[in-house]
């Protein structure tokens, strides 16, 4: 049985995450500071702590071994800070596996919840967001690199907008925007949380073991449109 660890794992993706591997067999621990469905592998953990390696060497005395260990933090706030930003999304991430690598087992896997303002504008997210997202990704393959010899792969996974339990009703009465998702995406329908869970799923198994220092767009492949292309299916032209 394998052992998963997945950070932020008590809401939307990595809840649907959290769901997939426990449902395919893994004893799945879920780090986060709010409350979880699954109490009993709860750990109530805080990714921006002062005492980031003592409550780490805590987890590890529950923890003694992990196979896949998945980053799903969510920021808290929408501010333009780069110290709050980088701490948080890439700091932290950093501190963590340098703290647990010890623990990881060979063959095992690490996943990072990215975006794709590291490679794109989104208008409604600030710079330092698009700064942070873009340096996660580097991280991924600095780590893909440096924990190869150990059979650890390392890769990144850059949703697109998803469905997912916090805002399946605002999407499911907006019949003008699933519209526009349809006419936008190449699959012609918008993602949702558990497609993203199934490519974490993969690349948490076996069948991905020679998969290392990627980033995949989950996204219906609306990321591969040129601007021409993406104007026209909008407008019908």
């Amino acid at each position: 049985m394998k052992t998963s660890v997945v950070i932020g794992g008590s809401r939307g993706i990595g809840l649907a995450i959290y769901k997939s591997l426990k449902n395919r067999g893994d004893n799945v621990y879920v780090l986060s500071r709010n409350s979880h469905p699954s109490e009993e592998n709860h750990i109530v953990f805080d990714l921006m702590s002062e005492n980031f390696s003592n409550d780490c060497a805590k987890i590890l005395n529950k923890i003694s071994s992990i196979d896949n260990l998945i980053f799903c933090q969510k920021n808290r706030m929408k501010v333009d800070d780069y110290d709050y930003e980088f701490n948080l999304g890439v700091r932290s991430v950093y501190k963590f596996i340098n703290n647990v690598k010890d623990h990881l087992q060979k063959n095992g896997s690490i996943i990072a919840m990215g975006s794709p303002a590291g490679q794109f504008i989104i208008n409604d997210q600030t710079l330092a967001y698009h700064a942070s997202k873009a340096a996660l990704e580097q991280l991924v393959r600095y780590y893909a690199v440096k924990l190869g010899s150990s059979g650890v792969r390392v890769n990144c996974v850059l949703p697109g907008t998803v469905k997912k339990q916090e805002n399946t009703s605002f999407y499911d009465n907006n019949d003008e925007l699933k519209a526009l998702f349809k006419k936008m995406i190449p699959l012609a329908r918008q993602g949702t949380s558990e497609d993203v869970a199934n490519l974490v799923d993969f690349l948490c198994s076996d069948k991905s073991s020679f998969i290392t220092g990627q980033s995949f767009y989950v996204d219906g492949g609306l990321s591969i449109l040129g601007q021409e292309a993406l104007v026209r299916s909008i407008s019908g032209i």
